[in-house]
């Protein structure tokens, strides 16, 4: 890799984290390595933010909301985030009788209406 490709990489990367700190600096829970070193904890919140980050990118989250579904941590098996939106719950039912359609409809409706009181 050249000089000027290094320096550049170097850049972006910089430009990345600022752009995660700016975002996620006070919403990235740290507790667990609160006694860890500095490079440590950085290391820790910018994969963390970087999780959040691509959560929010996907699902349209708030930053708030991406920033409490990150899960990283030792032992979590790879799982750096979960996010579920239950607003579209997509049931699914066969059922050759007729009116099948309007009982699914019914269903979903249903399911919605316990889950937003959940």
């Amino acid at each position: 890799m050249s000089g000027r490709m290094g320096a550049m990489t170097t850049l972006h990367v910089r430009h990345v984290a600022t752009a995660l700190h700016q975002r996620f600096d006070g919403l990235i829970d740290l507790a667990d390595v609160s006694n860890a070193g500095e490079n440590q904890r950085e290391q820790a919140f910018l994969t963390r933010a970087l999780a959040a980050q691509a959560l929010q990118r996907v699902s349209g989250a708030s930053d708030h909301v991406a920033a409490a579904a990150v899960t990283d941590g030792t032992g979590d098996n790879g799982v750096d985030a979960v996010y579920v939106d239950l607003s579209d719950l997509t049931p699914s039912s066969w059922c050759s009788r007729s009116g099948a359609a309007q009982e699914l409809e019914a269903s979903a409706s249903g399911r919605r209406a316990t889950l937003s009181l959940g």
